[in-house]
């Protein structure tokens, strides 16, 4: 059954975290839902990147947009944003509603069967 998982807060990790939500989304085959609260506009990542290996939609908030940056903090690893396993949904995962991405040179990279496809990087949503 889809379940719709919501960030309350812009943590890189913990309860209510865009972490948090991918990781309860993943661990179901079905498609889900990550929504953000009112309030959360700004997700600030400082460990690593979300890993998406199942279908889900990312939908930001109606009125406004959501950024989902790597830290700009020294000593903060680089990472990409999202990566798209191989079977993931990438066609919903790619165009995430009223969400996008910052600070990383290449966001979302999408996988192939063959390996990393090319990668994509900037607004996410028009």
């Amino acid at each position: 059954m889809m379940a719709a998982f919501t960030v309350t807060n812009g943590l890189d990790s913990g309860e209510g975290s865009l972490r948090a939500a991918v990781a309860l989304a993943n661990a179901d085959t079905v498609h889900d839902t990550i929504l953000f609260a009112p309030g959360v506009n700004a997700v600030t990542l400082t460990s690593d990147q979300l890993t998406l290996s199942t279908e889900v939609t990312i939908a930001g908030p109606a009125s406004g947009t959501v950024t989902v940056a790597r830290s700009a903090a020294v000593g903060t690893p680089q990472f990409r944003i999202f990566d798209i396993e191989t079977g993931a949904a990438a066609s919903k995962l790619a165009r995430p509603r009223n969400c996008r991405t910052s600070r990383s040179p290449a966001e979302i990279r999408p996988q192939t069967p063959s390996g990393p496809s090319a990668a994509e990087s900037g607004p996410l949503a028009r």
